[in-house]
């Protein structure tokens, strides 16, 4: 994966933000290089997309099978946005910085061309559906968007981890 430029913290805390992203970025290797991943992955450039509580699992997956391949992701602005561009770009990935919930067409219309941009110099796009606002496994038409803006392949994700540990996920139950 390609290495990705140092984010300028912005945030209150942003170097502990960068230094938890790193941790997790280390985390991410050790998980990739020790665990067991069954199932087929393309390595052709693409739309990955996956449901936002699998974000980590979906990096370890991405360096255990695609790691050649150059990928761009979304994060969010603030601390826990730091924390996952830190992460990623520990891991050669790039990150763009999604829009403020509720920001104008012209925003995300910026955000779509910026990825359709990135997907026309050979990466391939990580998108959540769901993304880090929720509702939870509730799809929102991003990757749709981006994908035909792109004309890449969306490719659907799935993941299962034995043994599980989850964190308390940030939305309300609908």
């Amino acid at each position: 994966m390609e290495r990705a430029t140092r984010v300028a913290p912005s945030v209150l805390f942003g170097w502990l933000a960068q230094a938890i992203g790193r941790v997790m970025a280390w985390y991410a290797r050790l998980v990739a290089a020790t665990a067991r991943i069954t199932g087929a992955l393309t390595g052709e450039q693409a739309v990955l997309v996956f449901w936002h509580e699998f974000n980590l699992t979906a990096v370890a997956v991405m360096l255990a099978r695609r790691g050649e391949v150059r990928h761009v992701s979304f994060s969010t602005r603030g601390f826990r946005g730091l924390v996952i561009t830190s992460l990623l770009g520990a891991l050669g990935v790039r990150a763009i910085s999604l829009p403020d919930e509720g920001a104008d067409r012209a925003e995300a219309r910026a955000l779509t061309v910026a990825m359709a941009n990135l997907a026309d110099e050979g990466f391939s796009l990580a998108v959540t559906p769901d993304g880090p606002f929720g509702p939870y496994r509730a799809a929102k038409p991003g990757a749709a968007i981006v994908a035909r803006a792109t004309g890449l392949p969306i490719v659907p994700l799935a993941f299962r981890v034995r043994p599980e540990l989850r964190l308390p996920r940030r939305w309300e139950s609908s």
